[in-house]
Parts: structure tokens; C-alpha cells; sequence
């Protein structure tokens, strides 16, 4: 749970790094955040990837499992998917519990933003079944 993956090629394209790092920080200082992928098609040079290493640095002090990885989403598990559109509709990724699709490339923080709700809405008990307890006609319990 609290595992979130994203396109690292999205993001270096649409120049979203340092806000992308914010939210994903601000949202690590409230939730455990146990994993985060960054994924590509291969369309990212080692000297981007090792540039975008040195930005996410401060990340290591909330998650301590950051993966970037050539893997495409429908290889891997993960809990919450924030996807390109394009990719989405041609992949059909089954591969997550939670995910958001986004068209234009500014609305990846708009998907961060919804990692958030979804974990506070998961981490806040919602929907957890209330057992009773019956009791027969002499007042006992009928747990046993």
C-alpha cells in the first residue's frame, strides 16, 4: 500500500520535477509512502537520469525505496498509477489498485494530488464493517 508510479519521461518533458518533489514530500511527511517508481520507454538518457537522481535526493529522508526503472507499468505491481492517457488507452495496464489518467502533461500534479486523497480516504477507516455483538433472551452473550 501507499506505492505510487509515474512517467519519468512525462515529468522531465513537462519540466515538473521540483513541484512534483514537493508534493510527493508533503505528502510523506503525513503518510508512509513505501515505494515510488519512476518509469520510461527508454527515451531518457542516463546523464537526465542521473541529473533527476540528484534532484529526488531528499526524497531518501521519506521513502527509502525509489526505483527508476525501463520497465513498463503492465510488468509490475504497483498500489497507485498515474497515467498518460495514450499510454493508458493502448495498454490496458491491470497492474494497479488505484490509478488516474491524465491528458495534458501539467495534470501529473493532479494526480499526486489524488495519491493523497486516496490514501487519506484508505488511511481513515472508511467503509470498515461495525460488528455486533447478539445477545440471547437471558442477556449472555452468544460469542463464544
Amino acid at each position: 500500500m501507499n506505492e505510487i508510479r509515474l512517467n519519468l519521461e512525462d515529468i522531465l518533458r513537462a519540466e515538473l520535477e521540483n513541484e512534483i518533489m514537493f508534493r510527493l514530500e508533503s505528502i510523506a511527511k503525513e503518510h508512509e509512502i513505501r515505494r515510488i517508481v519512476f518509469w520510461h520507454n527508454g527515451g531518457v538518457e542516463d546523464a537526465q537520469i542521473q541529473t533527476f537522481k540528484e534532484k529526488i535526493q531528499p526524497l531518501y529522508n521519506f521513502c527509502s525505496h525509489i526505483k527508476i526503472t525501463k520497465n513498463k507499468p503492465n510488468e509490475e505491481f504497483v498500489w497507485f498509477d498515474v497515467l498518460n492517457y495514450s499510454f493508458a488507452k493502448n495498454n490496458h495496464t491491470q497492474c494497479n489498485r488505484f490509478s488516474y489518467v491524465y491528458q495534458k502533461l501539467s495534470d501529473i500534479i493532479k494526480g499526486i494530488d489524488n495519491f493523497k486523497s486516496v490514501i487519506k480516504f484508505v488511511e481513515s477507516g472508511h467503509g470498515k464493517k461495525v460488528i455486533y455483538k447478539k445477545e440471547n433472551n437471558n442477556n449472555e452473550s452468544c460469542d463464544n
